[in-house]
Formats: C-alpha cells, structure tokens, sequence
C-alpha cells in the first residue's frame, strides 16, 4: 500500500510506502523523549531497531530526491 502526501507550498505530491510510515510511526516518541532526558530509558534492541529504521527512512528519502 502507498500512501500519497501533498507537498504544501513545495508543489507536488510525494508517495510514501507504508513501510516507512510505519518506521516513522515507530520513532516518533523517540522526538518526545529527547526533550525530556530524564525520562529516556531506551534498551538496547530499541536503539538498534530505531537506528536501523532511521538509516531506512534516510535511504528511501535520498533516492527519491535523487542523492
């Protein structure tokens, strides 16, 4: 499934696979979290994951722009 987004001022519309919302949905908090450190426990396995999908999300960007 693909969802399609509206660029706004930027012009154009922009596909996004699911698969990345869902990573993006899946770090998401992690903005929340940086802003109030003392309330940051991350596990290890929720680092890796997070890293893993935000490496994800960067390579999808960077292809779709062209870079």
């Amino acid at each position: 499934m693909i969802w399609w987004f509206w660029l706004g001022p930027l012009g154009g519309c922009v596909q996004i696979p699911l698969s990345i919302l869902r990573m993006y949905a899946m770090l998401n908090p992690y903005g929340v979290k940086v802003r109030y450190p003392q309330d940051m426990a991350v596990g290890i396995q929720d680092a890796r994951a997070a890293l893993e999908y935000s490496q994800e999300i960067k390579r999808w960007a960077d292809a779709l722009i062209g870079v």
